[in-house]
């Protein structure tokens, strides 16, 4: 808040900023139509409104969810040009800031709008709510926004059973750029699970993304975060987006608008989906396919995904997205039950004999968190953690599956360097 109100004290502008009225802003016409708004909520205010060159061009990098709600914000003040919540400018009462009062606490701009006697409205700037952004003393007050997440100097990448020490270690591999990010900039992007505040979901995501592409250079991936609103709520949120007759989750309508941004560049993305981000992101999906759009650009690695892979897998070879490999402990309860991909008895009996460590687990007795790299690997960080029993549980079910295989004649192969 305050880097923006320090930006212009005074009432005049300098004269080297442009400004356009909409009614002849033709290019943001069509900006306002490609984001779905339609003539008639443009037509009533159009000779009302003008934008500054600024407004214009933020207007062009926002994906086209955020478009809307700026939009619905600016449209609003053509009824009410002075609401309670927008806060005055020091030497000139005539400008105006305002938050959003969209109701839904994701919503994170900042809109610098005059009035002026002819009854026009400039609006002269849109600005993201740095108050809102990052690391929050309440995760609850964090944003569904995207974040470059940079791995930091030296940091190796993830690839074996990791003690506690080194779990903590983790935490500083990958940090969060300050920088504004409006649409997906990097060649690897990431939805992350339930419960995830922005720092854990961070480093969390850079490690899954390690054993999702073990072959690559990533200096850095986009993160599309997945705030955490508590685990209730967050179930709640998985469950109203497995609804097909429900609208889409802010969440998903956010990750939908930036798979067609992308796709629109043209540029190739590799994704990788953890948990309820694999359930935002089949959403997702399904509003592309219901508006015929396609995704070939994109393809997709799902980490113990709460979604149906079957289900999955239709939409995604309707828009185009490629699954390259769909990765899941046996124990973890969330992709065999809440996913439904494994009902079997001996998947249930996994399930339920792991399933306190999945709630109230740390991350190495947790089958759900870290990266997945073999059943030995987990075996290893459950001894790690003290837990022999649990270890041994695992080592059962790997014999039995080391068994199996050799009644077949198949080799096993390295779950990281085999796709």
């Amino acid at each position: 808040m305050q880097r923006i109100l320090l930006n212009e004290l005074s009432g005049d502008y300098p004269p080297s900023i442009t400004r356009y009225p909409l009614v002849q802003a033709e290019a943001l016409q069509q900006r306002l139509a490609s984001a779905g708004i339609g003539k008639g909520s443009i037509l009533p205010i159009q000779h009302r409104l003008i934008f500054t060159d600024q407004a214009l061009g933020m207007l062009e990098v926002l994906n086209d969810v955020d478009v809307k709600h700026v939009w619905q914000e600016i449209a609003e003040l053509c009824n009410d040009s002075q609401p309670e919540q927008s806060a005055g400018w020091w030497r000139d009462a005539t400008r105006r800031l305002i938050k959003s009062r969209y109701p839904f606490k994701q919503y994170h701009y900042l809109i610098s709008y005059q009035r002026e006697a002819s009854q026009h409205i400039v609006i002269h700037d849109i600005y993201h709510d740095r108050e809102l952004k990052g690391p929050q003393q309440s995760p609850k007050n964090e944003r569904t926004i995207l974040y470059q997440v940079n791995r930091t100097l030296d940091a190796l990448p993830y690839r074996q059973a990791q003690t506690a020490g080194v779990v903590e270690g983790m935490e500083g591999a990958w940090s969060l750029d300050r920088k504004d990010v409006y649409t997906i900039g990097t060649d690897y992007a990431a939805v992350n699970g339930m419960l995830n505040e922005v720092q854990k979901a961070a480093w969390l995501m850079g490690a899954h993304l390690d054993v999702a592409y073990p072959k690559a250079a990533m200096p850095a991936y986009t993160l599309v975060h997945n705030p955490t609103e508590g685990f209730l709520l967050d179930l709640l949120e998985c469950w109203w987006d497995k609804r097909p007759e429900a609208a889409p989750s802010h969440n998903a309508l956010h990750l939908a608008s930036a798979l067609r941004q992308r796709q629109a560049q043209g540029k190739p993305t590799q994704w990788l989906v953890h948990s309820q981000g694999a359930i935002i992101f089949i959403r997702a999906l399904q509003q592309c396919r219901a508006q015929g759009i396609m995704l070939d650009k994109h393809q997709v690695v799902v980490h113990v995904g709460g979604a149906n892979m079957v289900k999955l897998r239709d939409v995604a070879q309707a828009v185009g997205v490629k699954i390259i490999k769909n990765r899941a402990n046996p124990f973890d309860a969330v992709p065999n039950l809440a996913g439904a991909n494994n009902l079997s008895p001996s998947g249930l009996l996994r399930s339920i004999s792991m399933f306190c460590s999945v709630v109230g687990g740390t991350p190495l007795t947790s089958p759900h968190s870290l990266p997945y790299l073999g059943l030995r690997s987990y075996q290893q960080q459950l001894k790690n953690a003290g837990r022999p029993l649990k270890a041994a549980m695992v080592k059962q079910v790997y014999n039995l599956r080391i068994a199996k295989v050799k009644r077949s004649g198949k080799q096993l192969v390295n779950p990281i360097v085999e796709r």
